[in-house]
Order: structure tokens, then C-alpha cells, then sequence
């Protein structure tokens, strides 16, 4: 049959079924309404979200001061009502025992996920699109929804399937992105595109509790990883389906981890591969300069992802006071810091030309640490407008009161510490992986706090006639005498110099090291220097928050090949 075609959009009903419309026409047209369907054989494609991009409702509205939304910064009614609140009310409305995923697509008459791409309000929450904030992830969603989909084309005229546009370099002469100082080629096979397009990939995506611990939340994904397999066998077969591709995004990594170690979500054996962009896998020191001085304003090109970056500073704070109180009482947010395999020496102190390194074990030597003043967290700010942590009295002696907050911190502490013992250095075996290494976007490598002048101020020209000793004596073991929760903090070590107390003040050094903002290089490359990853590019280019975005041309690029190799491990299906 030589009649012309035109190709029949395809949408989908509100089961995910495809479905074509196409009006009727005169018989003197010829032309005939082609519909592509697509494979009957699935690999879902699930996306994890990092840390403050899945949307929470309180469980009970009553103990999170009547706010139901208590995270969605897609709502403007939900950020303006919590940048008011005080830090003993964000400590309540951020508790993780009372939060919860929000899956709404509409909140209050309003529809939070614009979906342009044709599926039924039905079709998207059954997606999970509703669960990610949807100014941040939703054009990632769209876009893989439609390239993965889209790798072969049938020519009508030629009879026969080609490669599509955006797909055809990988085959013609390789797609070029810069990892680290090197031009990277990303091939793809004419064979290897055709095994792609043996498969159908719908996109999900599956935000999470981030407030609680990451092993929570990894056994939370291994969950919906069996509810999601068991929808397309129900519709399609039981041989329609076997695994996913999980497609993390910062802390999402350490969920998706978690979801495939066999002591926690043990579902490696239903995922056929991950792709890790921007994780920090060992942690990041960004954790405890804003648990100390308050969250920063990233910089970022999309004016949404921007938006959630000015909500975050207003609601976790722009002062240690304010963000101490809800990361102090959050496992998932302690487990963002820098962990046991971080480079050891990451807190360093300058004073008077010398360098002074915290080592050791972080969670004993600086998170567990009450008197010093360079510990990760005040415990006053613990519990704002309570009475507990620690008093000095009149001779600068550290007096401990009942705490329950510490206790509860220290809880969490131990939980994060565990967390990463136990994962450890464990990576899905068919793992790719990306990270930022940008001079443009650096990121807390380590963290410094440098001496100020103060003591010039308070004793004059004798101050220089301070030793190294004594000096050293101030920066290790001195004690906090005031903290702007900005970043600098008034030091005083009683009866350390030939002159009496020593007194200055310390503040935290700006970022050094390459990374996207958020995470630095040397955390961001260990899935292929530590965990084994197959291939880990090195790129820049974007902050954190906007790693994902399609326009960044090189995320996407190496996020679609390496999604593709992935496929390459996929047979069911086959006869």
C-alpha cells in the first residue's frame, strides 16, 4: 500500500494505556492516520530527588501549627507562610516523624504540576510527578519522557525504522562533552540504539521523607519500586516487565543506594542500573557551614530553581540558629555531612600563620563535640526558647544542663554515623555517575576558620608577642564567648598567655574547591574512584539545584547514553 501517512500523536489515558484521536475524513482523501505505538516490552525509568525537592505535608496539621504544606515551594501561600516563623516554630513544623510525602497534583484549586507533555491529572499523579518540586524537576521529566521514547522513528516512505535526530550523533560520530580537562566522545552503536528502542521507558518519579534518615527512605523507593513493577505486569504481563533505571539527583543517590544494599532496601535484583548526578557521597562540608552560619543563596540561571533557593535561605534560615533546630532533629539532613571516609582534615583553623586540623572519627571529634567553640552545633539552638544545653559559669566552666534536645541530636548523630558504616563504599554494580568540578560554582571542600584582630584591639601592640603556643591553645581549646550565627564566633581561652585570657574572634573562609556550589569535587567523584562506577564524567557548567535542567546540554547528554548502556543489560522480552 503506497498511500500517503501523517503520523497520529499519541497520548495516554489515565492507566497509562496509549491511546490516539484522529478525526474521520472524506474517501477522496487518501491519506491515511498512522499510529506509532510504542514497545510492549517496559523499563521504567524512576526519578529520585535530593534533598528539599520532594514536596511534605504534615501528618497531623495540629502539631505543625495548622500548616498542612509544610514543603512546597511550587505554592507561594506555603512559602509565605512559613518565612515568618520563628526557630522554635520551624522546629516544629520540620519534624521528621510528623512529615510526609505530598502527592498532590492541585493544591487549594490550584494545579502545581503543568504538565505540557499530554497526560491526564490521573495519569501524573499515578506517575508520582506530583511528589517533586515541579519548577525544579518537571522539565527533566518531560524531557526524558519524550527522548527515550523517541530513539527510532518509523519511516513510512522507506519502510523501515531510522534513528531520531537527537539520537542519530551518538551513532554518526559520537556526542563530545568536556570531563575535567578532556574532551569525552559518547558513542552509541546503530545495534546498541536498536536495542534501546526494543523498550518502552515511562518516567516516574518518587519523592521521599528527606527530614528522616536516607535508610528510611532507600527501603521507602525499594517499595515503590515493587508497586511500580507490579502496575506494568498487572497491565502488560508478567514478562512485560523485570526492572528499573533509577535516576538520582544529590541526596537521592545515597537513597537510591540504600534501596539496593541488601541490609537495608535489598532491591538491586529489580534495578538494572543507576545514573548518580551531583552526590554527595561522602558528604559535604556545606552541611556544617550552614548548620554553623546559615544557608547561602546559590546562584543559578533558572529563575524557578532560584525561587527554591531563596525559599530554602527563608525557610531553613540564613542563621546557624535558625537551620541548627531543624537539621539537629533531622537524620537525613545530618547525613549530608561530611562522613567517615571524607578526606580526613576537613575542619582546619589558621592562627597566627599555622594551620591546625580536627581529625579523626567527625561524628566523636566535631558533631559530638559540646564545649569547643568550632563544634558543628550550639546546643542552645537546639531547642530556641528552652533552657537546656550548655551554661559557663563565672570562672568560663562548662556546665551542663538537663537537655533533651542534645539527646534527641545525639540520636540522630548516631543514626547518621550508622548509616554510613553500613553503606560504606557499596554502589549498584552497573552504576554512572556525574559531578560538578566548576571554578565558577565552587564548593566547601574543607571548611577554614581564620583569626581575626581582635586581641590587637583589646591589648594593643603587646599581641604580637603571642606565641604559636598560645595561639594554638586558643584555636583548639578555646571556649565560645558569642556567635552572630553568620559565620564568626567570639573565642576566649582563660589564662593562656603570659598576659591572662586570650580573646579573638574566627569566621569561616569563603569556598575553595571546584564543585556546583554545593557539593565539592572531592566528594562528587567517588563513585568512580571509591565505588567502581563504569564511567563518571566530571563536568561544569551548573549549580547544584540546576544540574538537571535539559538546557544543560552535557548532563543531559551523558544522563541519555548513559541510561541507553544501561538498557544494553536488558532481555526479557526476547523469544
Amino acid at each position: 500500500m503506497n498511500d500517503k501517512t501523517r503520523t497520529v500523536a499519541r497520548s495516554y489515558d489515565e492507566d497509562g494505556l496509549p491511546v490516539w484521536h484522529s478525526q474521520t475524513s472524506p474517501t477522496s482523501m487518501t491519506t491515511r492516520a498512522e499510529c506509532l505505538m510504542h514497545p510492549d516490552r517496559i523499563i521504567p525509568v524512576i526519578f529520585v530527588p535530593g534533598i528539599m525537592g520532594s514536596n511534605l505535608a504534615s501528618i497531623d496539621a495540629e502539631r505543625s501549627l495548622k500548616i498542612k504544606n509544610i514543603w512546597r515551594p511550587d505554592l507561594m501561600g506555603a512559602v509565605t507562610k512559613i518565612i515568618g516563623l520563628e526557630p522554635r516554630e520551624r522546629k516544629a513544623v520540620f519534624d521528621p516523624s510528623n512529615a510526609q510525602v505530598d502527592q498532590n497534583i492541585v493544591v487549594a484549586g490550584k494545579p502545581l504540576v503543568n504538565a505540557t507533555i499530554g497526560f491526564p491529572p490521573k495519569l501524573i499523579e499515578a506517575r508520582g510527578w506530583g511528589t517533586v518540586f515541579w519548577g525544579s524537576y518537571g522539565p527533566l521529566l518531560e524531557y526524558l519522557e519524550s527522548s527515550l521514547n523517541d530513539v527510532m522513528r518509523w519511516d513510512s516512505s522507506a519502510n523501515k525504522s531510522t534513528i531520531d535526530g537527537e539520537w542519530a550523533a551518538y551513532a554518526a560520530h559520537g556526542v563530545t562533552v568536556k570531563s575535567g580537562e578532556k574532551n569525552c566522545t559518547l558513542k552509541l552503536t546503530q545495534s546498541e540504539l536498536e536495542q534501546v528502542s526494543k523498550y518502552w521507558y515511562p518516567v516516574h518519579a518518587v519523592g521521599y521523607n528527606w527530614l528522616q534518615s536516607n535508610e528510611d527512605s532507600g527501603k521507602y523507593l525499594a517499595k515503590k519500586i515493587d508497586e511500580i513493577l507490579a502496575h506494568y505486569r498487572d497491565k502488560w504481563g508478567s514478562k512485560a516487565v523485570q526492572k528499573v533505571v533509577l535516576v538520582t539527583h544529590s541526596m537521592g543517590g545515597l537513597v537510591a543506594r540504600a534501596a539496593v544494599h541488601p541490609k537495608m532496601g535489598n532491591a538491586a535484583e529489580k534495578v538494572l542500573g543507576i545514573v548518580h548526578g551531583a552526590m554527595p557521597a561522602l558528604g559535604a562540608p556545606a552541611a556544617y557551614k550552614r548548620m554553623r552560619a546559615g544557608n547561602e543563596i546559590g546562584f543559578s540561571i533558572n529563575p524557578l530553581t532560584v525561587a527554591k533557593s531563596i525559599a530554602t535561605w527563608m525557610f531553613l534560615g540564613a542563621h546557624g540558629q535558625d537551620v541548627a533546630p531543624v537539621l539537629g532533629q533531622s537524620p537525613g539532613g545530618l547525613q549530608l555531612l561530611p562522613n567517615q571516609n571524607y578526606p580526613n582534615g576537613w575542619l582546619t583553623i589558621r592562627a597566627g600563620g599555622v594551620t591546625y586540623s580536627i581529625t579523626g572519627n567527625p561524628y566523636h571529634a566535631i558533631y559530638a563535640e559540646r564545649d569547643k567553640w568550632w563544634r558543628l552545633v550550639n546546643p542552645d539552638w537546639l531547642d530556641p526558647g528552652g533552657d537546656s544545653g550548655l551554661k559557663y559559669d563565672a570562672t568560663g566552666k562548662a556546665v551542663t544542663k538537663t537537655n533533651p534536645a542534645w539527646a534527641r541530636y545525639k540520636l540522630c548523630l548516631s543514626s547518621a554515623e550508622q548509616f554510613h558504616a553500613t553503606l560504606g563504599d557499596s554502589y549498584h554494580p552497573v552504576t554512572y555517575a556525574f559531578y560538578g568540578a566548576d571554578t565558577g560554582h565552587k564548593a566547601w571542600g574543607k571548611i577554614q576558620w581564620n583569626i581575626g584582630t581582635e586581641r590587637f584591639v583589646m591589648r594593643g601592640p603587646m599581641a604580637v608577642f603571642d606565641t604559636n603556643a598560645e595561639l594554638k591553645k586558643l584555636a583548639m581549646d578555646g571556649l565560645p564567648a558569642g556567635d552572630d550565627g553568620n559565620g564568626t564566633v567570639e573565642v576566649r581561652a582563660m589564662n593562656s598567655s603570659w598576659m591572662g585570657d586570650l580573646h579573638d574572634r574566627f569566621s569561616i573562609d569563603d569556598a575553595q574547591s571546584m564543585g556546583d556550589g554545593t557539593v565539592p569535587h572531592e566528594s562528587g567523584l567517588a563513585p568512580g574512584t571509591r565505588g567502581g562506577a563504569i564511567e563518571q564524567w566530571s563536568l561544569a557548567g551548573f549549580d547544584h539545584q540546576s544540574a538537571y535542567l535539559p538546557e544543560m546540554s552535557n548532563v543531559m547528554s551523558v544522563t541519555k547514553y548513559a541510561i541507553a548502556k544501561i538498557a544494553q543489560k536488558a532481555d526479557w522480552g526476547d523469544a
